[in-house]
């Protein structure tokens, strides 16, 4: 018998609260070498378009507008591979990412990169609490 176990699941996904049946979702490439949250709030590159990589309101490449919400924790090396963290550690060239305006709420806590900027990009609205502590918004 192993000593270690062959395969191990974890929480690496992100969870909606409710309406988890009205969630949009689309698939989307990411940047090389990056190390992404499940939750993280992502936007798109403008120079290579369709490649995703993490929002922060302060960049000037694109990715200053949030687009989408990553469902799953993965990686990407130096040519663009994705490997998702959890289930079966797949490699892909493209993901889950959830989209805006579903009417999906999360929890305030979950989401990576949320500000208000943000907030606002996606169509969002906090139903609960503030940015930046707990609660609920709804995108």
């Amino acid at each position: 018998m192993p000593a270690a176990a062959t395969w191990t699941f974890s929480r690496n996904k992100l969870i909606a609260l409710y309406h988890e049946n009205k969630a949009q979702r689309m698939n989307v490439a990411l940047g090389n070498s990056l190390t992404l949250a499940q939750g993280t709030v992502l936007g798109e590159v403008t120079a290579t378009p369709g490649v995703y990589i993490a929002y922060a309101s302060g960049h000037s490449d694109g990715s200053q507008v949030a687009k989408c919400i990553l469902e799953y924790a993965c990686t990407t090396d130096a040519s663009g591979n994705i490997t998702m963290d959890g289930e079966w550690g797949q490699t892909v060239k493209a993901v889950p990412a959830f989209l805006p305006n579903s009417g999906v709420a999360f929890s305030i806590a979950d989401l990576t990169g949320l500000d208000a900027t943000a907030l606002t990009a996606l169509g969002g609205s906090i139903a609960q609490g503030a940015l930046g502590g707990t609660g609920t918004v709804v995108l």
